[in-house]
């Protein structure tokens, strides 16, 4: 009996155990997802490519929804910048750098796009060749910077451009060369007649 009570509480012990690290790797999972940030191992010698669960949940998608497939994760980036971060990745794959730094959008299962900042390491070592990287979701930051740029491109009271960035947009209409355009000015608000009675005498 004194035998069978000490293995009794072993197996207790050992339960404890387990449900204390089942429940520490559901809180780092939990935070790791709240945190809109997750992790890919893309191995170079076999072509396959493993995202990990928090980088599947941060677009939406459970671990079983999202195949681990290069061809599948190239024709979720945008296509606006699926071609800078091909030539980043077949950079680092050609050993012209050992690690990238890339932003670029990523389409959701709900096919809304977040803003991603990906940082890969190229590794060389017992275990093969290979990219580790993360993905972390920007999306907010992106936003707000977006803001900032538009107040400053747009007149708060007319929501037309400035003046500075009209002249930044006509300087690059006008440095492509590819195409012939006309510039067509109209005052549609009579704002010359308002600052010619009003504007003048005021400075």
């Amino acid at each position: 009996p004194l035998t069978w009570t000490r293995t009794l509480r072993m197996l207790g012990l050992t339960r404890q155990a387990r449900r204390k690290a089942t429940a520490a790797r559901a809180t780092y999972r939990d935070a790791v997802r709240g945190s809109g940030s997750g992790g890919w191992i893309w191995d170079l010698a076999t072509g396959g490519i493993r995202f990990d669960p928090a980088w599947k949940a941060t677009l939406g998608y459970t671990d079983e929804e999202c195949s681990d497939d290069t061809e599948a994760w190239f024709t979720r980036i945008h296509a606006h910048d699926r071609a800078t971060v091909r030539a980043a990745l077949e950079s680092l794959i050609g050993g012209h750098n050992r690690s990238v730094d890339l932003e670029h959008r990523i389409q959701c299962r709900d096919r809304s796009y977040l803003w991603v900042h990906v940082h890969g390491e190229l590794r060389s070592d017992a275990h093969g060749l290979r990219i580790e990287g993360t993905q972390v979701d920007i999306s907010a930051q992106k936003l707000t910077a977006l803001r900032l740029a538009d107040a400053d491109r747009c007149d708060r009271l007319t929501g037309g451009l400035t003046r500075h960035a009209f002249l930044l947009a006509l300087d690059a209409r006008v440095a492509d060369a590819s195409r012939p355009f006309a510039l067509g000015i109209c005052d549609i608000d009579h704002l010359k007649r308002l600052n010619r009675r009003w504007g003048r005498p005021a400075g």
